[in-house]
C-alpha cells in the first residue's frame, strides 16, 4: 500500500513539474516566485489523496515553482469544463472524462496517471445478491460522462445486462447517492473507497458486486 501511494506522489510530482515548465513558457511573472496554478478534483475518495501529499504534506508543488491552490470540482465532466473554460489548469479527473473529451476535439493532454484499474464496486441494497437481479433497477451516479457512469457500463457489459435494462440516474455526489441507497430511491450505486467502508460500518448495505 505504502509503495503504491509513494508511486502515486511520484507521478503526480511528475506532472507537476511538467506543468510548471509550461506555465513557465506561457505565464508572465517573477522566475523567483512560485506560479499560481488552480487544480480541481473530482471527490474525496483515497484516489484523490496524492494532490494533498504533493501540495501539503510533502510540500512538491512549491519544489518546483507553483503554489497548487485545489479546487472540489465534483465529478469528473465538470472537471473537464472548468478545465477546458480555463477556470482551472490542471485536474486530478477520471481518464473516462479526458478522453471522452478529446474524442470529441477538445485540446486537453493528460500527463500522468494515477492508477492502472477502476477503484470502484457496484454497492446494492442488501436483497440483491447477483448482477442479474440489477435488471429494472435504478442505479445512481454521478454524473453521465464522468467514472462513475464509466464504471457502471462497464459493469453491465461484463455482467451481459444491456443498459436498457437498467435504469441509471444522476443522483447527486457521494453523500448524496448513499442516502438515497439507504431510503431505497435507488436500488444501486458505484462507490470507491473509504465509502465502502463507510456503508459496511454502517450496516445498510450487504450486496457488494464487483467490477468484473
Amino acid at each position: 500500500m505504502r509503495s503504491n501511494l509513494h508511486c502515486r506522489i511520484r507521478s503526480l510530482a511528475a506532472a507537476v513539474a511538467q506543468i510548471s515548465a509550461l506555465c513557465a513558457l506561457v505565464l508572465p511573472g517573477n522566475a523567483a516566485e512560485c506560479t499560481l496554478i488552480h487544480a480541481g478534483y473530482g471527490g474525496i475518495a483515497s484516489y484523490q489523496l496524492p494532490l494533498w501529499v504533493t501540495k501539503k504534506e510533502a510540500g512538491i508543488s512549491r519544489k518546483y515553482g507553483i503554489e497548487l491552490e485545489t479546487l472540489l470540482i465534483s465529478g469528473g465532466s465538470l472537471n473537464m469544463q472548468a478545465l477546458l473554460a480555463g477556470s482551472i489548469q490542471m485536474s486530478q479527473n477520471s481518464a473516462s472524462a479526458a478522453i471522452q473529451s478529446a474524442l470529441r476535439g477538445a485540446p486537453v493532454a493528460m500527463v500522468a496517471t494515477l492508477e492502472n484499474r477502476m477503484p470502484l464496486q457496484i454497492i446494492a441494497r442488501p436483497e440483491i445478491k447477483t448482477p442479474q437481479q440489477l435488471i429494472g433497477k435504478r442505479i445512481g451516479i454521478l454524473r453521465f460522462g464522468g467514472s462513475n457512469d464509466t464504471g457502471v457500463q462497464w459493469a453491465l457489459r461484463a455482467w451481459k445486462i444491456d443498459p436498457r435494462q437498467v435504469r441509471i440516474l444522476q443522483s447527486g455526489a457521494t453523500n448524496a447517492r448513499m442516502t438515497a441507497l439507504s431510503l431505497g430511491q435507488i436500488d444501486a450505486t458505484i462507490l470507491s473507497y473509504p465509502e465502502i467502508h463507510i456503508v459496511r460500518k454502517r450496516g445498510i448495505l450487504q450486496g457488494e458486486l464487483e467490477i468484473a
